[in-house]
């Protein structure tokens, strides 16, 4: 029994921990969004880590296979999951693609955007669950088909699809080092460029993490409580 409290008392303290951390993301996101003035293209100058917001333009689009839609930037990514426990057991194949000539347009101009190694936030997403949904008719099977796997003699695995996009005609917020390109200014950084998929107004106010932090918080909490009351 003591075994079983101390194992409560520990989850609890990770859960709240969990949401600890996701209050402080949230809201140190939200101050750090605020505390930078907005950028526009015309003002961009070589070697400023800058805050750009405007819509997603690419010359030569990708296509997102689920979504059936051209767009600027997808992930796709294959799971295996365990039909019993639902509980995944890995990711068998993801694959990213980039459009050419990505870039971002506000009213004063345009700049390219080098989205390799970039951190994208809050992106559109679909998940597929073949055999749950096999027949739906929006979803094409000739482009399910290459991602579709299964493991021979087993038949306790479900595969499941997710896709993240980043669709033009976006208004994104990208936060990034502006660079000399060949064909001008370019919004760049790697891990360091952020473009979030949201705009500043929903961003300002996007409440979901603190939502999700103080349940986590208060769920940890109460463990935590049942915990030390059963081992006191």
């Amino acid at each position: 029994m003591q075994d079983a409290m101390t194992v409560v008392l520990l989850l609890g303290l990770g859960v709240s921990l969990a949401g600890i951390a996701l209050l402080v993301v949230g809201r140190t996101l939200r101050a750090r969004l605020r505390r930078m003035p907005r950028t526009l293209v015309r003002e961009a100058r070589a070697g400023a880590f800058v805050k750009m917001v405007g819509q997603v333009v690419a010359r030569e689009p990708v296509h997102a296979p689920l979504a059936d839609v051209d767009c600027a930037y997808f992930q796709m990514t294959v799971q295996e999951v365990q039909e019993e426990m639902k509980k995944l057991v890995e990711t068998v194949y993801s694959e990213k693609e980039y459009a050419t000539g990505c870039g971002l347009d506000d009213e004063s101009g345009r700049i390219e955007l080098e989205p390799e190694g970039a951190v994208f936030h809050y992106l559109r997403a679909r998940e597929f669950a073949p055999g749950l949904a096999a027949w739906v008719p929006e979803i094409r099977q000739d482009l399910l088909a290459r991602y579709i796997s299964a493991r021979e003699g087993r038949t306790d695995l479900r595969t499941r699809l997710r896709e993240e996009r980043l669709e033009l005609g976006t208004t994104v917020v990208a936060l990034g080092w502006v660079r000399e390109g060949p064909r001008g200014l370019v919004l760049t950084g790697g891990s360091e460029l952020e473009v979030f998929g949201e705009t500043e107004k929903q961003l300002s106010s996007l409440k979901g993490s603190d939502v999700l932090g103080g349940v986590l918080l208060a769920v940890g909490l109460l463990l935590c409580a049942a915990g030390v009351s059963a081992l006191g």
